[in-house]
């Protein structure tokens, strides 16, 4: 559920009901860390339900140099794993540019224009079929080769029931995309919040975390697990006392749940089978998960 978005959440679910009727949008959610865009996208995946075929990616900081890496994701979840890409259909030159994308060996060169024409074109393939979400989280990391592909197909999209919803963190990135701007929450949705999952708060303790959040769900959600008076205080903004508050937490953990919370930090495509292999090799015990997860570190 969902705490003072209601509009929010009505944009997206018009959105969805007029692509389900044929008519496309694109939108770029835009706000601070920790301000519910990524919750919103979640959102938007219930509300799509089982009839939509869903596509999701998310940038990545340390891919964010590697040409095509998030349009990479966004195939696999497209059919793209095993190498095999739904793109028969397409024009051959167009096909070609996606195996490319992939690693696939072609004969032509990846021509970046092709490549928006033919993420285009499979999306809209794809919509024959039934409606089509594509969520793009952490658009700010996101290639610049996958944001002006993105870019240029949710630019032309119209009548083939395709909704592309996109995140980005601070400032939007894609221009021309219609965007949606998230608002600190409001201080009864910011109580409901914290009362629902931290019903136990002592008063003074939630009075000051209500204060202190200034409406980010995030903080909302997190300053209860943390030494608020370990906190840096002042000038710093909110996004670096959450950082301070999650260093803090991860100093007081066990090596073997630090090493995994490295492992899983570097490991982008949330493989679980991948982690434990790495821990493996490093010889660190795999309970230091279920030691991070216990502190609400991580979700497995």
């Amino acid at each position: 559920m969902l705490y003072g978005r209601a509009l929010e959440e009505g944009q997206i679910s018009e959105l969805l009901s007029r692509a389900a009727g044929g008519r496309s949008a694109a939108l770029e959610i835009v706000g601070e860390a920790g301000g519910g865009k990524t919750a919103l996208l979640d959102r938007a995946v219930e509300l799509a339900g089982e009839s939509w075929r869903v596509l999701r990616c998310a940038g990545v900081d340390g891919d964010s140099e590697l040409p095509f890496s998030g349009l990479q994701e966004l195939l696999i979840a497209a059919g793209a794993n095993a190498g095999v890409l739904p793109v028969d259909s397409l024009p051959s030159a167009q096909a070609d540019a996606l195996r490319a994308v992939i690693g696939l060996p072609v004969a032509a060169t990846v021509d970046p224009f092709l490549v928006g024409l033919a993420t285009l074109s499979l999306l809209a393939d794809l919509a024959d079929c039934g409606p089509v979400l594509c969520a793009v989280d952490d658009v700010q990391w996101l290639d610049s080769a996958s944001a002006q592909a993105l870019r240029f197909a949710a630019r032309r999209i119209g009548a083939e029931g395709i909704v592309l919803l996109f995140a980005s963190r601070g400032e939007a990135a894609l221009p021309g995309i219609h965007e949606l701007h998230l608002t600190p929450l409001d201080d009864d949705a910011s109580a409901r919040l914290l009362a629902a999952h931290w019903p136990g708060l002592r008063r003074d303790m939630r009075e000051r975390i209500l204060r202190e959040a200034a409406g980010n769900p995030l903080a909302l959600l997190e300053f209860p697990r943390m030494d608020l008076d370990a906190l840096p205080v002042g000038p710093l903004p909110l996004p670096s006392r959450l950082s301070s508050g999650y260093q803090q937490q991860i100093a007081e953990r066990s090596p073997a749940a630090r090493t995994a919370l490295l492992a899983a930090a570097a490991e982008t495509a949330g493989d679980l089978r991948l982690v434990l292999q790495a821990l493996d090799a490093l010889g660190v015990d795999p309970a230091g998960i279920a030691e991070a997860e216990a502190a609400g570190l991580i979700d497995v």
